[in-house]
């Protein structure tokens, strides 16, 4: 049994400053009319799928228990109800109400169904349930045509190639006959990361807890300064939240939660997390110094919108960000710290709908090569043998669709990344015989006709992976 839950995307809810993929679109109001729905039957499947609409359109999100009761308890011990709860509420709700457009019942225990919201792209929901109505898959991932299939890596290469925009890709085996290089397009050239870059503040929490300055389940209490934009949950708490280490960890690979994030890394300082690109072989470490907090990559990016008594300066500091060096950019930092988050995630959304030029060209981003974040997963890899806590974390979101079953594998790591323009996802694949399989695959697009084709191109990214894994021998 496969409990899947996709590589959701920010496509949906319109907000993908520092996300799993996708960019933003204006909202249209009016959009979604329930009265305009297509008929869901209520057929064993159905009747699981007309829930999943009605919670996703509820006033209030769900609660664990209301989704524990729906979900076979293997799925449950894959996936706990809470943090199904967090990504329905961080990545789906917020584009609420929404409409069935398209409804296809491929028996009675599977079905796909399109939603189309308020604001962003349509979602699809691929859902399986048992005999007994509950339900074992659940996969949500961008609406499209179904993907077909690679026959071959040949092809599967093809396909990368055959984008307008900037691609970037490396497949590696390893096994006990050392490491084989796949495929490669690229691999050693830096590109954007959109939120792979988290697996480095993963790496600086982790190596901090190795050497006694943290624990997991050290609590941590939310400020004003760690509050950033979405994706995620934790922006939406009071100040004083209190979270674990662990949890805190879990939600910003898990639902790339980005205030999450920002809480851990000035829990170990952004030095640390600098000294974690080092650890993990980053092969240009100083193109990630210094290293930005999600927060500061919002401000620099799009507080000059906001309207504020600040957004001159903001905007000032935003257009003086490309051609600044090191030590300036480090006060440039502490300066925007000691500013006001003002601009709204409306304002933002809109901004990346009409943005000519992505913020990573201007440098407003996070970089490393396909080559680097084979190497981080690695490193991860080796230090989740002290720290189990690591496989939990990276092991969380598969990423992947439901061609692909996690259950045939020893264990699957995951992250993903988006941002305006950017749309990057990594994996490293143990499978039973002790084999690793590592797939990066990294797209960039300078200008807005390449970032709209990254923005629908997640299925395509998805398809890809699941293919190399069921390829590689």
């Amino acid at each position: 049994m496969a409990a899947l839950l996709g590589l959701v995307l920010a496509s949906v809810v319109a907000l993908a400053g520092c996300t799993s993929g996708g960019s933003a679109v204006k909202p249209e109001a009016g959009v979604a009319d329930a009265a305009h729905s297509v008929e869901i039957p209520r057929s064993p499947v159905g009747s699981q799928v007309r829930w999943v609409h009605e919670m996703i359109n509820a006033d209030a999100d769900p609660s664990a228990g209301d989704i524990a009761a729906r979900l076979h308890e293997e799925f449950l011990a894959e996936v706990p109800a809470e943090e199904i709860v967090q990504l329905f509420a961080a990545s789906i709700r917020p584009a609420r109400p929404f409409i069935a457009t398209s409804y296809e019942e491929r028996d009675e225990r599977t079905a796909r169904a399109v939603f189309a919201g308020a604001v962003g792209e349509p979602f699809a929901l691929d859902l399986a349930v048992d005999a007994d109505g509950m339900i074992t898959e659940m996969f949500l991932g961008q609406a499209g045509d179904e993907w077909q299939a690679s026959a071959s890596l040949a092809e599967v290469e093809q396909r990368i190639r055959a984008f307008d925009s900037d691609v970037r890709a490396l497949v590696l085996r390893e096994s006990g006959a050392g490491e084989t290089e796949v495929l490669s397009i690229g691999a050693d050239e830096i590109a954007p990361l959109g939120s792979m870059f988290k697996l480095y503040v993963l790496a600086a929490v982790a190596g901090e807890v190795a050497a006694g300055g943290l624990s997991w389940e050290d609590t941590l209490s939310l400020s004003e300064g760690d509050r950033s934009l979405p994706t995620g949950t934790l922006q939406d708490e009071p100040v004083g939240t209190a979270v674990t280490v662990l949890e805190a960890a879990t939600q910003m690979i898990a639902i790339s939660d980005n205030t999450a994030t920002d809480l851990l890394m000035r829990t170990v300082g952004r030095d640390r997390v600098e000294q974690a690109v080092k650890e993990l072989r980053h092969g240009a470490p100083g193109v990630m110094r210094p290293m930005l907090t999600t927060r500061e990559a919002f401000q620099l990016s799009y507080g000059g919108l906001s309207g504020a008594a600040d957004a001159a300066e903001l905007r000032g500091l935003g257009e003086a960000w490309p051609t600044a060096d090191e030590g300036e950019r480090r006060s440039m930092l502490n300066r925007i710290g000691e500013l006001p988050l003002t601009v709204t995630p409306t304002q933002a959304s809109v901004a990346m709908s009409e943005m000519a030029e992505p913020p990573w060209t201007r440098d407003i981003e996070w970089y490393a090569s396909p080559a680097d974040i084979a190497s981080a997963h690695r490193q991860l890899a080796a230090m989740s043998q002290e720290q189990p806590e690591l496989v939990a974390i990276l092991g969380t979101n598969s990423g992947l669709g439901p061609q692909f079953d996690s259950t045939e594998r020893a264990g699957v790591a995951f992250k993903g990344g988006g941002n305006v323009g950017v749309l990057a996802g990594s994996w490293r694949v143990l499978e039973t015989d002790g084999t690793a399989v590592t797939v990066v695959l990294m797209f960039a697009g300078e200008d807005a006709a390449q970032a709209a084709e990254i923005a629908q191109a997640t299925p395509v990214l998805v398809g890809l992976a699941s293919d190399i894994f069921r390829l590689v021998e």
